[in-house]
């Protein structure tokens, strides 16, 4: 069997999974919203999280049934849910631990919830195995308009706060477990603010290609001349966002770009996307290092 083929039939399995329980997750929206039964920033933030778990199911479906129509396992819809579910995996990792170790709830955890971690785990390893060995084509010269770079960056604070949000409701719904005070619980929240935006980029770059961002534009990360970048340059490119002020190297004429400089990356258009004038260039730059 081969990886893609693996991969699919993950992904149906979880969507699967995700229907058959659909109903006792929007009959639990509907009671806690219509009654008011928010008793705290977890139950909100609970309630916020299957919403988009929901939205995210349905990029799932449309991701599968594009596979289907055009055997295109690297469609958009597709790698939107797999890039959500590798990270999320890390965003949800302290409930996950509650959960096995059935503290979570008063009723311990339902066998269920441990299969389905499992599979999550399984779907995340496979999806980063399979895109990172997608070949792409690039033009030559990178993107060179602040606008799109700055559309990138707003798209990816956008999921990132949710996903800060959802990792500190959780920890704060089981922080009794763990016994800590109020100055631990800030280091701690600290520690999620600043190293949760790194781990984001280091797996969505080097086991995708692409952020949540650069998807919803076809952009991708490459080394500077085009080829496919290495694990090292993305790992430095990751740390150089931390730069103070860094974000606003992309707002000068030409752009500074510093997390791309010091890195020797850079954002490329894939070939078969349109341009403006700026970018219109029709040769295609493919390097060896992509069919080896």
């Amino acid at each position: 069997m081969k990886l893609k083929d693996l991969l699919i039939g993950l992904v149906i399995t979880q969507i699967g999974i995700h229907l058959f329980y659909l109903k006792n997750s929007l009959s639990y929206i509907w009671n806690t919203i219509s009654n008011y039964s928010f008793h705290s920033l977890f139950d909100f933030t609970n309630i916020i999280n299957q919403l988009i778990g929901i939205g995210f199911l349905f990029f799932a479906i449309a991701g599968v049934i594009r596979y289907f129509t055009t055997q295109n396992i690297y469609n958009r819809a597709l790698k939107i849910f797999l890039i959500n579910q590798a990270f999320s995996l890390l965003v949800f990792l302290p409930q996950r631990i509650l959960f096995l170790f059935n503290r979570f709830g008063e009723d311990g955890t339902p066998w269920y919830q441990h299969l389905f971690f499992l599979l999550s785990i399984g779907t995340a390893i496979v999806a980063i195995l399979v895109f990172s060995q997608q070949k792409v084509k690039v033009l030559p010269a990178p993107i060179s308009r602040n606008t799109v770079r700055l559309l990138h960056h707003f798209i990816d604070r956008i999921y990132l706060f949710s996903s800060v949000l959802a990792a500190g409701s959780i920890f704060i719904g089981g922080h009794n477990f763990f016994g800590l005070d109020e100055i631990q619980m800030l280091i701690i929240g600290y520690g999620i603010i600043i190293l949760m935006p790194m781990v984001y980029f280091i797996i969505c770059e080097a086991g995708f290609q692409q952020t949540m961002g650069k998807v919803a534009t076809g952009a991708y990360v490459r080394s500077s001349n085009g080829s496919k970048a290495g694990i090292g340059n993305i790992i430095g490119r990751s740390f150089c966002r931390m730069i103070p002020f860094e974000a606003f190297s992309y707002l000068t004429d030409p752009m500074s770009k510093w997390h791309d400089k010091f890195s020797g990356t850079d954002v490329f258009y894939k070939s078969n996307v349109v341009f403006g004038e700026d970018d219109s260039i029709m040769d295609h730059l493919v390097s060896d290092e992509d069919f080896s």
